[in-house]
């Protein structure tokens, strides 16, 4: 059995903020603006800055599944930059 930890949905940048106020507004438990780069242990960032990949918030749905809605910045997702663990191998 496997499990899913949350479910995310990409939504255009100018929309995160009307959304969360949105979803905030129906009682629903959201988190702030969340701004996701790998120069942090905890893999967010205080604020958007050039690091920052996506911005994002979380919430509880309806059926208390936890939920993300998410945006992409302009800086673009390499392997290269962004991928920093090495891959698992079959032994593995």
């Amino acid at each position: 059995h496997g499990s899913v930890n949350h479910v995310a949905f990409n939504v255009p940048s100018e929309k995160l903020r009307e959304y969360r106020k949105r979803i905030k507004a129906t009682g629903s438990i959201v988190t702030p603006i969340l701004y996701h780069t790998d120069e942090t242990e905890s893999g967010y960032g205080p604020k958007k800055d050039e690091n920052t990949t996506w911005e994002s918030f979380y919430f509880t749905g309806p059926d208390g599944e936890y939920l993300e809605l998410t945006s992409q910045t302009s800086r673009p997702f390499t392997p290269e930059r962004d991928i920093l663990h090495k891959p698992a191998t079959k032994a593995e």
